[in-house]
């Protein structure tokens, strides 16, 4: 099996298939829009700057919010209702932060590949 964060290219709907029917369900800690795109017609993005100093409160903060932020096996669930049913999805949250943002909150990054960074940012 393929890592999740290791991905190139949009994955194929068997490979989505098989990541669904994984023990591990990897899809439920894999925030949507990732994958593949969420195929809404309207979004509203808000752009946020952190104060410096205030690294432990972010941090605590995007905790909160990650209770919120859709998963990859949400927006697929979502995805098969509106195919079969015409039911449109819910509100659809996604939390994304820029490099410098990501090696400020993960404090031991020194010297690691992006790949890697974004594994520990995903851990904060």
């Amino acid at each position: 099996m393929v890592n999740l964060y290791e991905l190139t290219h949009p994955i194929s709907d068997i490979t989505f298939k098989i990541l669904r029917g994984d023990p591990q369900k990897p899809l439920d800690s894999l925030q949507g829009n990732i994958l593949h795109g969420h195929g809404r017609d309207r979004t509203v993005h808000m752009f946020l700057r952190f104060s410096k100093g205030k690294r432990t409160a972010v941090k605590r903060w995007i905790m909160q919010l990650a209770d919120d932020i859709t998963s990859a096996q949400q927006q697929y669930d979502e995805i098969q209702q509106y195919r079969q049913c015409k039911r449109l999805g819910g509100l659809f949250r996604s939390f994304f932060c820029r490099r410098v943002g990501t090696h400020t909150l993960v404090s031991h990054c020194r010297r690691i590949s992006p790949a890697s960074m974004m594994r520990r940012s995903a851990m904060v």
